[in-house]
């Protein structure tokens, strides 16, 4: 493992896994720290950091845990719109509690993330996954060819 990954895979660690209510300022600044850290490490040293954790926690017993941290980090990552027609939306995961789209189509791509004055938060609470393991790997490299890089370094130093 690379020094870069060591220290993305601490970072990781650290980071809350999505659970019962928004997290905290400092949780949500952990996840603002790792994502800007990740935004200046060579793409492919992230993959193959991705390609580990998957590897490695496919069948412990608290794999939610870890995969529910890189699912929220990933939308801190990417700049997601917000609202988008349904069948945009792609699912790397089972997660239990997708929202269904409004009236007009349309569902948050970005969920359970959304952004209040400048400041991320959670909308939905974990409830749950069903299937196969978050395919990390996968959604980075989708959201690698659909979006940019959210713009973190104004998100940190924002109060």
């Amino acid at each position: 493992m690379t020094t870069e990954q060591e220290k993305m895979r601490n970072l990781i660690g650290k980071l809350p896994s999505w659970g019962n209510g928004d997290f905290t300022e400092q949780e949500w600044k952990a996840y603002l720290q790792c994502a800007n850290y990740i935004q200046r490490v060579e793409k492919h040293d992230v993959i193959q950091l991705l390609e580990i954790i998957e590897h490695k926690y496919t069948s412990q017993p608290d794999s939610d845990k870890i995969q529910s941290k890189l699912f929220i980090l990933l939308r801190i990552l990417f700049d997601i719109p917000l609202s988008g027609n349904v069948t945009s939306r792609k699912s790397f995961k089972g997660w239990e509690n997708w929202p269904a789209e409004n009236e007009s189509g349309e569902v948050n791509l970005s969920w359970p993330v959304t952004w209040k004055n400048n400041q991320p938060h959670l909308e939905s609470n974990y409830e749950g996954s069903l299937g196969k393991s978050y395919a990390s790997v996968k959604e980075y490299t989708y959201f690698q060819n659909l979006y940019n890089y959210r713009n973190i370094a104004d998100k940190l130093h924002s109060d």
